[in-house]
């Protein structure tokens, strides 16, 4: 039987807990608390013997989840005193990353279906379970460098990890598909969004592994990827921003069949934070070096500087709020990023550092 409110469906179906982001208004947007409201569920059924695994899905047709409300954090720093950012934007950033964490190290299989836009918070919630099923609709995405902020929850375990492609998909916040996710291991499956029903009934009827041998079906890698994917290897090795720029430069610049994609690409670093993009190159050089959790609380401290700097405010009012895609980044180029001001993003908060065990 299903518990519905406005934010959440919980449903146990068989064996398995179902549980359904309720805002399809707001293509399943993270709130403060819809994210208490998973977390409270998810620590309910890990030891609750009548419940074998967890499944996450969205409500609607467009989106799993398009990631946390970021308008909320915004209109809670604009309210708040000079120098400060509201106390949302601490507790929704430390209930989500736990609520990742609950995900990354859950006892029993965590499944969920991407089907529509899954974006920044919409992968945090479900990159580091069990399973990660793609539709033919799937558009995932890590768009934060283009709000001022980074690619967060966790990205600088799990992007670092797939080398220069994650670094690609990282700083220029790019769209990627069923296919793509495959051929990375982001996704561990692939189910068409007409066999969406069919298969969640048979997964919650016959078992994970049943119902994927069922109703997942193969894809393959396409044009799109194979550039982008080059692009990565030639562009993306480098270890400082300014290097990514000069060798995309230079390949636009050759007038090879690429260039016209790595313009494309350049284009999409050039209309991004230059601050956030300083901060995705360093939280990945360092992220590579350390586990999951402590990826977590080194995202945790960047975000409580970043909420502070007033690039956030206006990536978020140029793109979310005035929507005249035109934000004035301050400062306007990778070369005017001060190495001491993205020192004091990876430093301890003390007290109100983010505990996750």
């Amino acid at each position: 039987m299903a518990n519905s409110d406005a934010l959440l469906v919980v449903e146990v179906r068989g064996r398995i807990g179902h549980l359904q982001l309720n805002r399809p208004h707001a293509l399943n947007a993270l709130s403060l608390e819809l994210i208490q409201k998973v977390i409270e569920c998810l620590r309910d059924w890990s030891t609750d013997d009548a419940i074998d695994a967890v499944l996450m899905t969205g409500d609607g047709d467009r989106a799993f989840c398009a990631g946390v409300d970021v308008k909320s954090i915004y209109e809670s720093g604009k309210s708040s005193q000079p120098g400060a950012h509201g106390e949302l934007a601490g507790d929704l950033f430390r209930f989500e990353y736990t609520m990742d964490h609950l995900v990354a190290t859950y006892p029993k299989p965590c499944i969920s279906y991407w089907d529509g836009i899954v974006m920044g918070g919409g992968v945090g919630i479900s990159v580091m379970g069990s399973h990660r099923v793609a539709s033919d609709r799937t558009k995932l995405a890590m768009p934060e460098t283009g709000i001022g902020l980074f690619p967060d929850v966790g990205a600088s375990y799990f992007l670092s990890r797939l080398g220069p492609i994650g670094l690609l998909l990282g700083t220029t916040g790019v769209t990627i598909g069923a296919s793509d996710l495959i051929e990375l291991g982001l996704a561990t499956h692939h189910v068409p969004h007409a066999s969406r029903a069919r298969w969640i009934a048979s997964l919650c009827n016959d078992g994970i592994e049943d119902s994927l041998d069922q109703f997942s079906t193969a894809t393959n890698v396409s044009a799109d990827w194979k550039r982008l994917s080059e692009i990565a290897e030639r562009c993306f090795q480098g270890q400082q921003i300014e290097e990514v720029f000069a060798s995309l430069e230079s390949l636009v610049s050759s007038r090879e069949p690429l260039s016209i994609y790595a313009r494309g690409i350049l284009n999409r670093l050039e209309e991004r934070s230059p601050t956030s993009l300083v901060l995705t190159m360093e939280q990945m050089r360092r992220g590579a070096e350390q586990s999951y959790e402590d990826c977590l609380v080194m995202e945790y401290r960047m975000s409580q500087v970043c909420l502070q700097r007033n690039d956030f405010y206006e990536g978020v009012r140029a793109v979310l709020v005035d929507k005249d895609q035109s934000p004035s980044w301050d400062p306007a180029s990778v070369s005017d990023v001060v190495p001491g001001m993205v020192a004091s993003h990876f430093e301890h908060l003390g007290e109100l550092d983010l505990q996750l065990s």
